[in-house]
Parts: C-alpha cells; sequence; structure tokens
C-alpha cells in the first residue's frame, strides 16, 4: 500500500501548509479592505439533532449584507444594522467586524478565526510532521503509513466540517 499511494499522500501532504499558507496571508498579512456595509438578513445556526437527539444547540449567528458579504458571530448579537468591514483581497473572508457602538471582531468565527484557526493550525502541523516522518524514514511501516493517512484525514474531516458550518 505504501508503494502504492506513497508519492500521491506525500503530494497531497505537501499542499495542505501551502494553502494554509495563502489563506493565512490573505487574512493576515496583506492590506485588508474596509467598506460600510448593511446587515439584511441572520440565521441563527444550529448543531445537533438526529435520529436519538432532537435537541439543537446554538452554535451562533450568521448575518448577511447588502454587499453580498456574510459572517458568523458567537456569543453576540449585530442590534445595529449599519456595520463596518473589513475582509480579504483574496477570498474576500471578513476578518473584522465593527458597528458604531461595539466591536465584534473578537466574535467572529468565520472564515479561518475561532475555533476553525485551531484545527487549520492541528492540520498544518500533523502535516508537516508527516512529511517529515515520511521523508527520513524510508522503512516507515504499513501500519505507520495508514497511520498518517487516518490522522491526517480525520483533522481534515474536522476542519472542512468547521469550515462548512461557519461560512
Amino acid at each position: 500500500m505504501k508503494e502504492k499511494y506513497g508519492t500521491i499522500t506525500f503530494r497531497i501532504l505537501l499542499l495542505v501548509p501551502i494553502l494554509t499558507g495563502v489563506f493565512l496571508a490573505d487574512s493576515w498579512i496583506l492590506p485588508q479592505q474596509n467598506t460600510r456595509d448593511v446587515v439584511v438578513a441572520y440565521r441563527n445556526i444550529e448543531v445537533g439533532g438526529g435520529k436519538f437527539n432532537r435537541s439543537k444547540i446554538p452554535a451562533g449567528c450568521r448575518f448577511f449584507t447588502q454587499n453580498n458579504h456574510s459572517f458568523s458571530l458567537e456569543g453576540a448579537f449585530v442590534n445595529q444594522p449599519d456595520v463596518m468591514l473589513a475582509y480579504s483581497p483574496i477570498f474576500k473572508n471578513v476578518t473584522a467586524v465593527k458597528s458604531d457602538a461595539e466591536d465584534y471582531t473578537k466574535y467572529l468565527i468565520s472564515g479561518i478565526n475561532g475555533a476553525c484557526l485551531w484545527f487549520v493550525a492541528g492540520l498544518s502541523v500533523s502535516a508537516i510532521g508527516s512529511l517529515l516522518l515520511m521523508g527520513c524514514y524510508k522503512n516507515l511501516s504499513e501500519n505507520g503509513f495508514i497511520n498518517i493517512i487516518l490522522f491526517n484525514g480525520l483533522v481534515a474531516f474536522y476542519t472542512i466540517y468547521l469550515l462548512l458550518l461557519h461560512n
């Protein structure tokens, strides 16, 4: 299995830190664009519910603006419709939300913020560690190789789930 899937696994794991670097550079290094916008709609984000558990747990609120921006907040609600948004230039992720009365940036969970940031960082560190293991140990066992695939796949699944939930 390692001989058959080793090179493709290495290439996929190599893409993870590169994509993470692009997203982080877009969010934190490149100059942000600011715009004044109006919140026109919102919906509650709820998790849970299913076959055996009907209760849903609130996970935040998703807000939609007049200029087709959207962002999610956890633990806060925007009471005033006029907001000032800062967003990234490449992927248009909202990085800051302010109204005349309050700064909501610390409650922001959409994009690579909040728990998503920690899962993206964990996935990147895991991918780099796996690349080092695959590069340094030529006689890596089949079990070790499968563990690399499964662990990185699990962390990637959780990360994609959080990104889809909050974005």
